[in-house]
Order: C-alpha cells, then sequence, then structure tokens
C-alpha cells in the first residue's frame, strides 16, 4: 500500500510538473505571440507613417508648394519663385495668344508650339526672363534708395486681386464650375499650377516696387531747353513730321511677255495634233489607193496649214487685244496720275479725287441702286496722311522728297512701280514739322461698372455731385480721388493728349478751362472717369523728348548700379541677377482652353 500510495504522490508530483511546464509553455507562446503582434503593431504604424508621408509628399508635389519654395532668380534682397515665374510666363502668354482667333490654325500651332516648349516658348520665356531681371533690378535700387511700397501701393494690390475675384465671378454666370471652385484653384486655372493668392500678390509687389521706382527716378529728372534742343536736333527724324496726300493708280500687271509664250506654245500644240492626224489620213489613204496618196497628203497639208493660220491669226487678235487694253488701262492711269500731280493744292487734289472715286463708284454700282455715298467719303478720308515721320513712308524716293528742303507745300510727286503697275501721286500739305500741341495735365478718378452694380455712371455723378457742393480746389479733387478712385495714380500728371483713350477729347475740347472737372464714360471698358483739368503741360515734342532722355538716364543708372553688384563677369552688359534656367524651363504653361471657356 505505502508503495502504491507513494507511487501516487510521484504520479502527482508529475502531474504538477507537467501543468506547471505547460502554463509556463503557455506563457512562453504568450509572451512571444504578444511579441509578435508587437512587431506587427509597430509595422503596421511604420507602414502607416511612410503612407502618410507619401501623401504629403504627393500633396505638396500637386498643391504647388515645391514651386513656391523654389528660387528661379534672385538678387541680393528679393527672390523669385517658380511659382512666381509661372504667373509671369502666363500672363505673357495669354496676352499674346489673344492676337490670334481662337479657332485658327495658327492659334493653335501657336499654342502646340508653346506646350512643346518649341521655339515660340523660348522666344516668350526670354522677354518674361528680361521683364523679371527689369523688376529685380529696379528692387534692389530701390532699397538702396530706402524706396518701400506704401499704404496706397497695397491698395493697389487689393484692388487687382478683387479684379480677379470680380472676373471669377464674371466666368461663373457661363461656366458653373467656376462658381464652385476656391479662388486658388481659379487662380491656378488663369495663371498656372502653383499660382495662388500670396504668389499673386509677391508678384506684384515686386512689379509695383520696380514700377515705382522707375516713376519717381523719372519724375526727379530736370533738362533745360538747351538739353531738349540739343536732344531733338540729333535725332529729328523721330521728332519731324510731315503731313501728305496720297492715292495710287492700279494699272495692269504685264503680261504680254506671258502671253506670247503662251500663244507660241498653243500655237505649237495644235500643229502638232494636226501633222499627227495627218500622219494617221496618210496611213489611211496608202492602204486604199496609193495613187491617191499623195493628194490626201497635199489635203491635208493644206488643211493643216489652214489651221495653223487661222489659229495664230485668231491668237495675235485676241494677244492685240489685250495689249490694246492693258495698254489703255496704263495709259488712263497714267493720265490720271499726271492730271492729279498738275494740282498745285490740297483743296484741288481733294476736289480731283472726289470727282475721281465718285466715278469709280458710280461704275461700281449696279443699274437701279443707289450709290454709297458713304464710301466715297471714306475713301476720300483716307487720301489725307497726316503727321507722317520720315521711318512711315515706305518708298525711299518719296521718303527723300517730302523732307527735302526745297519741296514746298502744294508740291507733287509721281511714284511709279513697274512691277507691280501702278502710280502713287505725293502731294506734300505741310511742310516738315515738330509737334507744338501742348500736352494736358489732369487727375482722374476711376470707378469700373463690375464695382458699382454694373452702374459707374450712377456712381461717378453721386461724387461729382460731392465735388459740386465742396471746395472746388485741386487738392479737394485729389482728396476725393484718394477716396473713391480704384486706382492708386491718384495725382496730376502730364503728358495727356487728344489721342489719349477716352478722355482725351474732353481734356482738348476748346474752351477747356483750368479747374474743369467732367466726367467720361467708355462703353468699351465698361468705366467711367471723373477727370480734373489741371491745365497745358509742356509741349508734344518736348515731353517725348523728356522720356527719351529719361529713358537713357535711367538705363545708365541701371548700368552704373549692375556695375557695382554684378554677378557676371560681362562688363558691356552687367547684370546683379542670377538664373536658374533649368528650373525656369520646367514651367508650364496654362490650358488656354480652360482659360476660354
Amino acid at each position: 500500500m505505502a508503495k502504491d500510495a507513494k507511487s501516487n504522490q510521484d504520479l502527482f508530483t508529475d502531474s504538477m510538473v507537467t501543468k506547471k511546464e505547460r502554463k509556463l509553455e503557455a506563457q512562453k507562446k504568450a509572451q512571444k505571440k504578444s511579441r509578435t503582434n508587437t512587431i506587427v503593431a509597430l509595422c503596421v504604424v511604420v507602414v502607416l507613417v511612410l503612407f502618410a508621408a507619401l501623401l504629403i509628399f504627393n500633396k505638396c508635389m500637386t498643391n504647388g508648394s515645391t514651386e513656391r519654395r523654389t528660387v528661379v532668380a534672385s538678387t541680393e534682397n528679393f527672390e523669385v519663385s517658380q511659382a512666381m515665374m509661372t504667373y509671369f510666363f502666363n500672363t505673357t502668354y495669354n496676352q499674346y495668344a489673344n492676337y490670334y482667333s481662337s479657332d485658327s490654325d495658327s492659334f493653335q500651332n501657336f499654342i502646340d508650339d508653346i506646350n512643346s516648349k518649341g521655339s515660340n516658348f523660348t522666344s516668350l520665356m526670354s522677354m518674361v526672363k528680361q521683364e523679371v531681371e527689369q523688376y529685380l533690378t529696379y528692387a534692389e535700387m530701390a532699397k538702396a534708395e530706402g524706396l518701400k511700397l506704401d499704404g496706397d501701393d497695397e491698395d493697389e494690390i487689393d484692388s487687382v486681386i478683387e479684379n480677379y475675384k470680380d472676373l471669377k465671378v464674371t466666368y461663373g454666370q457661363s461656366n458653373s464650375s467656376y462658381t464652385v471652385m476656391t479662388f486658388d484653384r481659379f487662380l491656378e486655372v488663369m495663371f498656372g499650377e502653383s499660382v495662388n493668392e500670396s504668389v499673386v500678390r509677391d508678384c506684384l509687389k515686386l512689379s509695383l516696387l520696380a514700377s515705382k521706382y522707375q516713376e519717381e527716378f523719372t519724375e526727379a529728372l530736370e533738362y533745360t531747353d538747351e538739353q531738349y534742343e540739343t536732344y531733338y536736333s540729333e535725332n529729328i527724324d523721330n521728332y519731324r513730321y510731315v503731313d501728305l496726300l496720297k492715292y495710287t493708280f492700279e494699272g495692269p500687271k504685264s503680261n504680254l511677255e506671258d502671253d506670247a509664250v503662251d500663244a507660241s506654245a498653243d500655237a505649237a500644240e495644235d500643229a502638232g495634233d494636226a501633222l499627227d492626224e495627218a500622219a494617221e489620213a496618210v496611213g489611211e489613204a496608202a492602204e486604199a489607193v496609193s495613187d491617191a496618196v499623195d493628194e490626201a497628203v497635199d489635203a491635208v497639208e493644206d488643211a493643216v496649214d489652214e489651221a495653223v493660220d487661222a489659229a495664230e491669226d485668231a491668237l495675235d487678235v485676241e494677244a492685240n487685244e489685250e495689249a490694246d487694253a492693258e495698254e489703255t488701262k496704263e495709259n488712263e492711269a497714267k493720265a490720271n496720275a499726271e492730271a492729279l500731280a498738275a494740282k498745285t493744292t490740297p483743296d484741288e487734289f481733294i476736289s480731283f479725287m472726289t470727282d475721281y472715286l465718285t466715278k469709280v463708284q458710280e461704275e461700281n454700282t449696279a443699274e437701279g441702286e443707289d450709290v454709297d455715298t458713304d464710301a466715297i467719303q471714306t475713301n476720300v478720308d483716307a487720301i489725307t496722311s497726316d503727321k507722317q515721320l520720315k521711318s512711315n513712308i515706305t518708298d525711299e524716293d518719296a521718303k527723300e522728297w517730302a523732307f527735302a528742303e526745297d519741296t514746298k507745300v502744294g508740291d507733287t510727286k509721281i511714284v511709279e512701280d513697274e512691277e507691280a503697275g501702278t502710280y502713287t501721286v505725293y502731294m506734300l500739305k505741310a511742310s516738315p514739322y515738330r509737334d507744338e500741341e501742348l500736352t494736358k495735365k489732369a487727375a482722374v478718378i476711376y470707378l469700373t461698372d463690375s464695382k458699382n452694380d454694373g452702374d459707374s455712371e450712377t456712381a461717378a455723378a453721386k461724387i461729382k455731385d460731392e465735388w459740386d457742393k465742396g471746395e472746388k480746389s485741386e487738392e479737394a479733387f485729389l482728396a476725393l480721388a484718394g477716396k473713391y478712385s480704384e486706382s492708386s495714380h491718384n495725382h496730376v500728371e502730364e503728358g495727356y493728349s487728344k489721342n489719349t483713350a477716352d478722355i482725351g477729347e474732353w481734356l482738348c475740347e476748346e474752351g477747356r478751362a483750368e479747374g474743369d472737372v467732367g466726367v467720361v464714360h467708355s462703353d468699351s471698358n465698361a468705366c467711367t472717369y471723373i477727370v480734373y483739368f489741371a491745365g497745358d503741360g509742356a509741349a508734344s515734342w518736348k515731353n517725348s523728348v523728356k522720356s527719351a532722355l529719361a529713358s537713357n538716364d535711367l538705363s545708365d543708372a541701371v548700368k552704373a548700379f549692375a556695375k557695382e553688384h554684378m554677378v557676371n563677369d560681362n562688363e558691356d552688359s552687367p547684370s546683379i541677377v542670377t538664373f536658374d534656367d533649368a528650373k525656369i524651363n520646367a514651367v508650364k504653361p496654362i490650358s488656354l482652353s480652360a482659360n476660354k471657356s
């Protein structure tokens, strides 16, 4: 029994040992499983982190943040990012694309070349680089002078941004996709990937600072009358005009020699055909009756001779008739030119041409229809060519004649173009002169329809009423301009003329007095101007010369500044700008189809 009991104890002990071992084994497995789960969890976390990193990287690559950080042009204190370069390039690209009809082959060829980075892309990018280099250079010069953007400049930038927002609304009226997209997305569509409001503002700040420096540099320049006269004399062909009357009579283009060649060729071909027919006839006759061969040949040859003679006679008659008609037309053109050249005053010239053009119009008017008198007057008006620089006159003989000292008002000159078969008659209407017409000084309050509920005229009328009730002085008007104008150029500017768009005619109306204020609406530009006339400025020629002198002085100042801060080794063309051409050429053109939808 003891033995059996011991055996049971041993069995119990063995059982406990086995349980303990199983428990330890289970613990080991649990620990191992826990470690495995931990490792798996860590792996999952790593994968998720890597996936998130990839998403963030991809987002950065697609939202333009990389392009906005990538510098493609720089100076000591300023930088242009790839995104900014995209804005500058695509703005220029869009402007040039507007010269084409959107459904033309030339338009498609143009955008295909741009998209493939062809010659058009290279040319446009070269222009944009020059523009950006100028912006950066002027900005550095402004910083050196302590010139900064102020509140008015910031307002102008805000105004441009608001105009873009208005444009988005306008596009949304015809395409709902523009309505739902964010403003930044709209800017991407308009100006390219990576361009957002921040990029546009950076571009506007740079260009506005450059423009502000240029304006202040120019306005500070003063020149003596001697300097004006000296520059004018040294560059006289750029500032001296003549007034001309001009008309071209069209004669026939000489083609008599071609007609003769064609006639000979036709005659030879006809004769050859006739001889072929004769040979065939001879063959047939020989088979029939050998005795009749000679007679057949003689008969055919006579027929051929008669056919050739008749053809030549007909061709001669036709050629003679055409030659007579050509000669008559040429004689008429020459005779009309000589008759017009015989006139001695501008009034006589115009009177002759009025009669001639009326006759031509009558001949070209079908029976029973009214003569188009408006067309006659349009053609008569086109005869006058006022204010022509020497470079505007294409014919070299006429150019030298018009500006010669011995050519007087009323003198005429005939220029024959033998190749074109034309006779052009010139009459000097006004001897060489410089434009002494005074320019105008003015301040302008600029209002757009888009920012005034589509009615800038009503808004202008309210401001004009406020002006009428207040102190009528230049300072008072400038205060109103600072308060209401949508442009920051709220100061008196000089250089306006009758050719200035929209407001030129009002400024130059007879009887216009200093201090006058008028309202001018422009349907074409959807805006209204409130204009303050601040008096006469310098003569037009002197204003043009001042611009040229100032441009030269600015160019000299830029070159001197560049030599002091140059980053290249070209003394003749120093530059303070460093470009990364590889990154610049990576700029992506916009999709014009999306832009024009």
